[in-house]
């Protein structure tokens, strides 16, 4: 299994942390698909990472799907470190400083220690707090989302979680309906 780091807003890490988000749909490995979304017809998963998307007329794509059951999740967010490490990069501060105390910015204001904010990007699975394990992935359209889907993403409601995507999403909103794979996990 491997370790994937996922980048999320800070206002989605509380949900993460607390319970009330499991699940993100995530567009990763699905860019030739999402050429023409509506081309596609089906997705089916065969083994490991391996998906077949079938086309309306029947033809057969085999695409390798960048996540899978039982790998270990890493939220990566927004994070600063003390500033005397403002000028370094990230690998270099987990390398000489493991244990460097990090300031996250979802937990609110800054303190007077923390150095320049960094972005969720740039985060280190070992500067990450919130890891979770993947209990399932599937392939579906966007607009497949249920309620129950809204809720498993944090939001009240399908309609909350669409204006968020599309915050998001430039291109590929949801009115694209595009395909998407969706995680699943528990807290580890």
């Amino acid at each position: 299994m491997s370790d994937i780091g996922l980048m999320f807003c800070q206002d989605l890490i509380p949900k993460i942390m607390d319970g009330t988000k499991t699940e993100t749909r995530r567009l990763k490995g699905l860019k030739l698909i999402n050429e023409a979304p509506d081309f596609w017809v089906s997705a089916k998963h065969l083994e490991g990472n391996l998906w077949q998307m079938t086309s309306r007329n029947g033809y057969p794509r085999i695409i390798n799907c960048p996540y899978k059951v039982g790998d270990q999740m890493y939220c990566k967010e927004t994070w600063a470190v003390d500033e005397l490490w403002d000028d370094y990069k990230p690998s270099y501060i987990a390398y000489i400083d493991p244990g460097a105390t990090v300031w996250y910015m979802a937990d609110g204001e800054k303190p007077s220690w923390a150095g320049r904010t960094r972005s969720a990007m740039f985060m280190t699975k070992r500067f990450a707090r919130t890891w979770r394990e993947l209990t399932d992935v599937r392939c579906e359209r966007l607009w497949d989302m249920t309620d129950d889907g809204a809720k498993a993403e944090g939001f009240a409601s399908v309609e909350a979680f669409k204006n968020k995507w599309d915050s998001l999403n430039k291109k590929h909103p949801w009115s694209s309906n595009c395909w998407v794979f969706v995680l699943d996990w528990r807290t580890k």
